[in-house]
């Protein structure tokens, strides 16, 4: 399509099988807690993502009900912050 070319929104755009997607291999360092850190330098551009994985939920609690119990107490705040507050303390 030329760049002068209209496009028709009504039409979907064709769909292609992805059959590589090339990834840059990661460095691998770790903190003096065990925590391991996986990083990339692509670009010339300063962004920072932080992503943590941490093993919470149903299926790694100890004790039956802790996490859906957290959740809720989580939903319906604190006697200091409101649900609004805690989400944004996370955030």
């Amino acid at each position: 399509m030329k760049s002068t070319e209209k496009l028709n929104r009504k039409l979907p755009p064709p769909i292609f099988e992805v059959t590589q997607i090339p990834l840059p291999t990661p460095s691998v360092s770790e903190l003096e807690n065990g925590i391991k850190v996986y990083s990339t330098l692509l670009g010339t551009q300063d962004v920072l993502k932080i992503e943590l994985v941490i093993k919470a939920g149903r299926t790694d609690e100890h004790k039956k009900l802790v996490s859906r119990a957290t959740s809720r107490l989580l939903r319906e705040g604190t006697a200091t912050h409101n649900s609004a507050e805690i989400a944004d303390i996370l955030d």
